[in-house]
Order: C-alpha cells, then sequence, then structure tokens
C-alpha cells in the first residue's frame, strides 16, 4: 500500500477561485442574449489561462442543458479585444474588456445580437434568508443506496466578519472538516450548495428545520436529508481505569505516513481521534475500541479500517488493517513532533503573516514556530472562510521559497528578499503572478 488511504473517495476538494471584476480575462463571465420580444438566454463563458499564457474555456447556457460545458475552440485577448470561436454551435463572440465589463457581439449563423458580460457574482443571502440557515445542519450519506456504510454530513451557515453569509461542509468520519462551500442560493424554499472544483452540488428544499434534497457529484446523485442541530462525537464506552491507561496522544508509521491516536475527555464523554497529518486529515471518529487485558482493539467502521494491538507502558503495537491489506503499525506516546523541514535562519526569516492577492482573492500565509519546536505554516482565504490549511514540503535554500497547499492542490515557487516574496502561484492547471507582503 503506497499510501494510508485514510480518505475515501466520496468527496475530493479543491477551492474554486472567485471572479470578480477584473481587467485579467480568466474568470467566469455572465450576459443575457435578447433573441426575441420577452426571449433572454442566459449564457456563461468559463475562461482559464493555461501556464503557456493562452486562455481556454467553456460555454454554458444554464436554462438550456445541451447547451453544457460546451469546448470554446480559439481565444484570443489582445489590446482589450476579446474574441471568442465556438464552431459546436456556430457561433462567435468579439468584445472590448473596460471598467470590468465586456461589451460586445455574438453572431451565430449570420444573426448579430449585442451581448454585454459581466463577471459572475455569487448569490447574496439576505438577513432574512440567512436567519433561516443559520447554524448547523446534520444527516448521514449513504454512498451506496440500500447498504450499511454511511457517513455523517454537516452543513454550518454563519456570517464572516463583512457580515456576509458563508457555509462550510464537513464528514467527521472522512477527517474532512469546514471545507468551504463556494455558492449559498436559496429560492423561496429551494437551497443549492456549490462545491464547484470538486463537482459537488446539494440542491433541495427545506420546511421549518428540515431539508429533504439530494447530494450530486460526478453525476451520481444520492439522497440527503438534513435537520437543524450540533454534532456532537458519539462517546466511548471506556473505564476509567482504561482511559487513564491510554490517555494522550499517540504516533506513528505505516507505510511512510504519520498517525496519530489520541485518547481524550470531553464534556464527560471519553473519545478516540485519528489524525493523518501528512494527508491533512483531522479529527476521524474511531468507532469502536476495546481494552482486554494488555490486547487493543479498533475500529473505524466507514473507513473499514482495524487495528489490533499489545499495549505496553509507552507502545502500541501491532497488525493495521484497511480493507484487504494489513501492515505493522507500532505507535509510541506522545505528541507528534513534524521534523524541521528547514533551517532555523530560514524559520526566522519566514516567520510572520504575509499577504497577497490571485484573482483578486486575499490570501494570508503565517509562518509561526510551536511551543514543541516544530514550525508551523498555514494559509488562509478569509473571503471562502478557509483558515489553517497546512502547507506542506516547505523549502527554502539561498532565497528560493516553494511549498505546496494540499487540500486545495496548489503550490508556490518563487523568491524572498528584503522587499517580500515573489513568485507563482499555482493550482488547477493555471499559473499566476502572486506578491506576498509582510504584515
Amino acid at each position: 500500500m503506497k499510501k494510508l488511504q485514510v480518505i475515501l473517495a466520496l468527496l475530493t476538494y479543491l477551492l474554486a477561485n472567485p471572479a470578480s471584476a477584473q481587467s485579467d480575462l480568466a474568470g467566469i463571465w455572465e450576459g443575457e442574449l435578447s433573441v426575441g420580444p420577452d426571449q433572454q438566454i442566459a449564457v456563461q463563458f468559463t475562461i482559464e489561462q493555461d501556464a503557456d499564457g493562452s486562455y481556454s474555456g467553456l460555454l454554458n447556457a444554464p436554462d438550456q442543458p445541451s447547451l453544457t460545458d460546451v469546448p470554446i475552440d480559439t481565444i484570443t485577448f489582445q489590446q482589450d479585444t476579446v474574441s471568442l470561436n465556438i464552431s459546436a454551435v456556430s457561433g462567435a463572440y468579439e468584445g472590448t474588456l473596460s471598467d470590468g465589463a465586456i461589451q460586445g457581439t455574438w453572431t451565430q449563423q449570420g444573426t448579430s445580437f449585442d451581448l454585454e458580460l459581466a463577471p459572475y457574482q455569487e448569490p447574496v443571502l439576505t438577513q432574512e434568508q440567512f436567519q433561516r440557515l443559520s447554524g448547523s445542519w446534520l444527516g448521514k450519506l449513504k454512498p451506496i443506496p440500500g447498504g450499511d456504510l454511511e457517513f455523517t454530513v454537516v452543513v454550518t451557515f454563519q456570517q464572516n466578519e463583512e457580515g456576509i453569509a458563508v457555509a462550510s461542509l464537513s464528514v467527521p468520519e472522512q477527517g474532512g472538516n469546514n471545507i468551504p462551500v463556494d455558492s449559498i442560493e436559496l429560492d423561496s424554499d429551494e437551497l443549492t450548495l456549490e462545491i464547484s472544483q470538486a463537482r459537488l452540488e446539494i440542491n433541495g428544499s427545506i420546511s421549518g428545520e428540515n431539508f429533504t434534497g439530494t447530494w450530486t457529484q460526478a453525476g451520481q446523485s444520492l439522497d440527503l436529508n438534513l435537520s437543524k442541530g450540533e454534532y456532537k462525537q458519539p462517546g466511548l464506552a471506556l473505564s476509567a481505569l482504561t482511559y487513564a491507561r491510554l490517555r494522550g496522544p499517540w504516533h506513528g508509521k505505516v507505510s511512510g505516513l504519520t498517525v496519530v491516536l489520541r485518547v481524550e475527555e470531553s464534556d464527560g464523554k471519553y473519545l478516540a481521534l485519528l489524525d493523518s497529518p501528512d494527508q491533512g486529515a483531522s479529527d476521524i471518529p474511531v468507532t469502536a475500541l476495546e481494552v482486554d487485558g494488555d490486547n487493543l482493539t479498533l475500529t473505524i467502521t466507514p473507513l473499514q479500517v482495524s487495528f489490533t494491538a499489545i499495549i505496553s507502558a509507552d507502545e502500541i503495537a501491532g497488525e493495521w488493517t484497511q480493507g484487504p491489506q494489513t501492515l505493522q503499525l507500532a505507535l509510541v506516546r506522545g505528541p507528534y513532533v513534524p521534523p524541521p523541514t528547514i533551517s532555523e535562519a530560514a524559520q526566522q526569516q519566514l516567520t510572520g503573516s504575509w499577504q497577497g492577492e490571485v484573482n483578486n482573492t486575499q490570501l494570508v500565509f503565517r509562518f509561526e514556530p510551536n511551543d514543541d519546536g516544530s514550525f508551523g505554516a498555514f494559509l488562509d482565504i478569509p473571503s471562502a472562510g478557509a483558515n489553517g490549511l497546512t502547507l506542506s514540503n516547505l523549502s527554502l535554500e539561498d532565497g528560493n521559497l516553494s511549498f505546496s497547499v494540499g487540500q486545495i492542490a496548489a503550490q508556490f515557487s518563487g523568491t524572498i528578499s528584503a522587499d517580500g516574496i515573489n513568485g507563482d502561484w499555482t493550482r488547477a492547471g493555471n499559473t499566476l503572478p502572486l506578491a506576498l507582503n509582510k504584515d
């Protein structure tokens, strides 16, 4: 087993890059074609800038299912002039980008229509709508309809510092917590949530404190019903003596990846939680933990994980089984301290908060030494409600800085100097310049 499959393939998460008023062409542009008296067709062009500087994109007409993800054959953008050709519909568009909008003409089969395009704007909830949604909603998702396997789904609605409604999705059994929702739309009783890069949409109807709908991802739809309430991790049936014996973090490696087991007490309950720091997963609840003498048996049912081991004073050693594969795992008592990836001098050079923007989205990078001797590196994206995304593969040598952000499949490579950090930010195949200044 080349990697520990702590996260099942139920939810593939990449954070979307919102588009807003801009001088660059990349983003989602939308407008309405007036094709007759009282007849309008909504159109969207999704345009991305490729690594070589060229553009590619798709055409969508949300009200016409036959026009979904139609490839744009050619895109040119020179001196604020935009030209698109889409042979699949025998259409072309040409316009001029000015003051954050594109004024132009759509031509199809010899007929021309005026078409103004503006950056896509996320729906904004009214205060009344937010009050209907505010708080947490819980439910169960069965990836195999009719099967026994199920996952907890938690959707939480709150307001950010600017008073704007934001939402996050958590699937505790997968260690996926507080994943930002890209789009929230409430039309009468119909609620739609999207995490676009994961191709995930949740939609359905709200009645009082209940939601009845579907979870649709990658073309597969599953029933999803939610009710208002706070998620609480079920406690384990441990004796006080067993808890005292197991209390505290334990850590080890299986197939080269770190596993952290935390046995804790919270609100009068005993809990066991699993972390996989190398995969950005945390707080995965242990389904059952039993101790008979020196023999320990642990199971995490949704992940098809079992661990049978012998307990000694400072070690729990045995066999870790996930699916059909079994490997040896020894956990030692004590907190996991990630080994420093950069020198002490490099840590001092980076320590602090650095800010920059990509596509008008603020990125905040925090580098901070921890009390346990490790060096923490994190990304916050305030507009998306994403905080504490872990930076990995951190390297700083001879002024050359690089790191990855596994949760959003992004990488940075650049240089650090007295004037700041300058380099390239790559995500979802797109590379854009990123300049960071220290607070």
